[in-house]
């Protein structure tokens, strides 16, 4: 039998979305900020809000996770009051198939263990992923917002295709080969699970950058490089929590993790070039090539 507080954090959290589906665009993208922010940051904090019984590594992977989320959101929070739909098109879409791929993760992990997790705070973040999930469809239909359109070319435009490429295959194989991204650990059901989830996650992260291209404005591609900038100071945070606070990696696993962060250097770069054009006075780029219909 669920205690009173089980009740009552579910009833809010089924009222916040309730409520926040009817706000303005600018208003939700605000409050979802927020909402999804602060369960970031208990993932971040408390671990074993996710997986009570979890390890060490479960909670380095749970951190990792939730320092994944804090850097979606801090894209949300930072192109809240941009006047470009692709922009919102583009985070709403990347958060559709990111959510599907992970409750299909999820489920699946399930079907393949024969059990459920008795967990139940566990099962309340599923069901706000799932509200999440609800909100996002209630968003594309009202707003109708485009996706793609005209690409702007030039070395900005180059760097978030090598991006692209670099999220896209490092979620595929989170995903695929769980057991290959920390092959010096072994993993248990839930950890090949959470590895999913975070694939999951970076495939989400990978549609965005495939269409930050598309985006008109400067200052919205600074946000998005800003915040992938954060998700790696975030990730070191976590990997440094493991090492020196858990004791989670030995030295030569520590160093080996950081490899990961290399990414990171291929955003540096972007922001070298957003800062040359702005330098130059050029706040938006003048040519562009059609890649896509807008839908």
């Amino acid at each position: 039998m669920p205690n009173f507080y089980d009740v009552i954090r579910a009833l809010v959290l089924i009222g916040a979305f309730v409520f926040n589906a009817r706000l303005d665009r600018k208003s939700w993208m605000l409050a979802e900020s927020m909402l999804v922010g602060s369960y970031a940051v208990g993932y971040s904090l408390f671990p074993g809000s996710l997986v009570e019984s979890g390890g060490l590594l479960e909670s380095f992977l749970v951190r990792l996770f939730g320092a994944l989320m804090l850097g979606k959101v801090l894209l949300w929070y930072l192109t809240r009051r941009t006047v470009d739909d692709a922009v919102v098109g583009t985070i709403l879409w990347s958060r559709l198939m990111g959510i599907l791929i992970l409750l299909l993760v999820v489920f699946q992990g399930f079907w393949q263990s024969k059990e459920f997790p008795s967990n139940k705070n566990l099962w309340f973040d599923l069901l706000g992923f799932l509200f999440l999930l609800g909100n996002t469809i209630c968003y594309l239909v009202r707003g109708r917002y485009a996706v793609g359109g005209r690409e702007q070319k030039g070395p900005v435009s180059i760097v978030l295709r090598i991006y692209f490429l670099i999220l896209f295959f490092t979620g595929l194989c989170c995903m695929a080969f769980p057991k290959v991204m920390i092959p010096f650990k072994p993993l248990e059901k839930q950890d090949v699970m959470i590895m999913r989830i975070i694939g999951a996650v970076l495939f989400g992260n990978s549609i965005v950058a495939w269409y930050v291209p598309s985006w008109r404005s400067d200052e919205n591609k600074k946000a998005y490089f800003i915040s992938q900038i954060i998700t790696s100071f975030l990730f070191c945070v976590t990997l440094a929590i493991a090492f020196f606070i858990e004791g989670t990696f030995n030295l030569r696993e520590f160093l080996i993790l950081h490899t990961a962060v290399v990414p990171s250097l291929v955003i540096l770069v972007g922001m070298y070039f957003i800062w040359k054009n702005g330098k130059d006075g050029n706040v938006m780029q003048s040519s562009y090539f059609t890649r896509s219909k807008s839908s």
